[in-house]
């Protein structure tokens, strides 16, 4: 199926509505026998009001989740660690996203891209990032980390972009320090 693209428009719901995206049956074949699998969700920049909805974890093929400049609220939904094949999750630039980095996260093995930067998420980074082995670029700038990054980010051995915050400064001196990280090659803090 081609990527469904659906960037630059103003497509909003009311500030208490979740982002409906359940039971579309969206479909660009002309053949009803086709079984239609999204793979890749590209919403960018549609001025989106409204929280991921948990009905995110039944797409199960997603590979792609670009929801990048849109005014998502609420907190990123734990069914999100039900889509194991997901390689990018791009959300930057929702400043009303907020929560934690879940410990779910970790059971989207295949996760490359994980781009949090410019929301309210807060907290700290689970330990089960380290689960994350094909991650290569973590974007977390400007967001409300706290605590210590914990030494299991060493296990992201693909890991070459880190643009991290400010709030960790310290423990990723000290994870590189450490060998952590010893492929990292843009560091942006």
């Amino acid at each position: 199926m081609p990527v469904q693209k659906r960037s630059n428009n103003s497509l909003s719901e009311d500030e208490d509505d979740d982002v409906q995206l359940q039971r579309n049956n969206r479909n660009d074949s002309d053949e009803e026998d086709e079984d239609v699998e999204q793979r890749d969700l590209i919403l960018n920049s549609n001025q989106l009001i409204g929280k991921i909805p948990p009905e995110i974890g039944n797409c199960r093929n997603l590979k792609n989740l670009y929801l990048f400049d849109n005014r998502i609220s609420g907190n990123i939904p734990p069914d999100i660690g039900r889509l194991t094949n997901l390689e990018v999750i791009h959300a930057v630039g929702n400043n009303d996203l907020a929560g934690k980095i879940l410990d779910e996260i970790g059971n989207c093995s295949n996760l490359s891209f994980l781009g949090l930067a410019d929301t309210s998420i807060s907290g700290s980074i689970p330990r089960t990032i380290g689960n994350l082995k094909n991650l290569q670029t973590l974007s977390i700038y400007t967001v409300m980390l706290s605590g210590e990054l914990s030494p299991e980010i060493g296990n992201c051995s693909e890991l070459i972009d880190l643009m991290e915050t400010k709030a960790l400064i310290e423990a990723v001196t000290a994870n590189v320090a450490l060998g952590y990280g010893d492929q990292v090659k843009m560091m942006m803090i």
